[in-house]
């Protein structure tokens, strides 16, 4: 059976390319996707999409996010414990 190649799409990769660019495995970035971890891909037919330049948006987005938490003032107040219940 002849399999369709995907065409070239000026701006997009495949997932494969995109588990080669983060040094991870197949099973690896799709177990990432399925969790919502990192850029979100686009479905293309059958195949997902990656954006050129994803993963660096995806970084400084939680750089910012990170630099924001940590220039967030401390809640007062009761503390909850690892159980969920307050001390």
């Amino acid at each position: 059976m002849n399999r369709m190649k995907l065409p070239n799409i000026p701006g997009w990769h495949t997932e494969r390319e995109e588990a080669d660019e983060r040094g991870t495995s197949l099973q690896q970035l799709r177990k990432q996707r399925r969790l919502g971890i990192g850029p979100m891909p686009v479905k293309f037919g059958r195949r997902w999409l990656y954006a050129d330049g994803g993963n660096a948006r995806y970084l400084e987005k939680q750089h910012a996010a990170q630099q924001a938490e940590r220039e967030r003032p401390p809640t007062r107040g009761r503390r909850p414990t690892s159980a969920g219940l307050t001390v």
